[in-house]
């Protein structure tokens, strides 16, 4: 760890480097960090809202698209933000080569950048919904910030261990990106855990993402239970799988030249 903190100004131009060329350098910046996720929004609100006219109890006088927006932009964060670390040593494997510096802040680097750009997206949405009068629960965002802070951490958990792999298992890539869609549509993103059948619901909770999406959806969306024992759980539990990644990272790291 004190070798990280001696490297700050090295991650601080990691992380500038990567919001610059992925949403400032390229023209299709704003599309990727803003338009998209609206867009995604606008169609599964159509479909799920106005097609097969979703209602259930949690939605408590809200809108669909409310319900959908606060499971969605975290989901948004956690996928690209994993997806792309994944790269993230790989793709920088002449910087890796060349210059001794701990590898582990290009993960960190392309995780941030992904929070951080969602993170604004998120906001933007959520602005625009309240103009029409359709809002969230403001005394729910102390808790919110703490399981987003679990989210990130265990982001950055997965992110390190799956770029060390991919590093020696180049098709690492190609499996990730048939499990996320599975991992998408087994997470509480679209609906709600309560209207599904007792047995659904049980073999759901063995997703680990279920309870911080649905958490974090229940703080801003009604406010019942802003505090709970699970969500230390949970950021406690985040903590330690970052901890043992960065212990499997390390590990495998020794040998990244001979690999790349």
């Amino acid at each position: 760890m004190r070798a990280l903190r001696s490297h700050r100004l090295l991650a601080a131009n990691f992380l500038k480097r990567e919001l610059e060329s992925r949403y400032v350098g390229t023209g299709i910046g704003a599309y990727l960090a803003l338009i998209n996720p609206l867009l995604q929004l606008a169609v599964y609100t159509i479909v799920f809202s106005l097609v097969f006219k979703t209602q259930f109890a949690e939605l408590n006088g809200k809108s669909f698209t409310l319900f959908l927006a606060v499971g969605l932009w975290p989901w948004l964060m956690f996928r690209e933000g994993v997806g792309r670390a994944t790269q993230a040593i790989v793709s920088n494997a002449a910087l890796v080569g060349k210059i001794a510096f701990p590898r582990e802040l290009l993960v960190y680097a392309t995780v941030t950048a992904s929070f951080l750009i969602h993170l604004a997206g998120f906001a933007v949405a959520l602005t625009a919904l309240a103009f029409f009068g359709d809002t969230i629960t403001l005394a729910g965002l102390p808790s919110w910030l703490l399981l987003l802070f679990g989210w990130y951490v265990l982001a950055l958990a997965l992110g390190l261990v799956f770029s060390a792999v991919q590093v020696y298992w180049r098709e690492l890539e190609h499996l990730l990106d048939s499990l996320w869609m599975l991992v998408f549509y087994a997470t509480p993103i679209l609906f709600s855990l309560a209207t599904l059948p007792e047995s659904l619901r049980t073999w759901l909770a063995f997703n680990p993402l279920s309870y911080p999406v649905s958490r974090m959806r229940e703080v801003l969306f009604d406010g019942k239970v802003l505090w709970a024992a699970g969500d230390l759980v949970f950021v406690l539990t985040a903590v330690v799988l970052w901890w043992i990644a960065r212990r499997i990272f390390l590990r495998l790291e020794e040998r990244f030249d001979d690999a790349l």
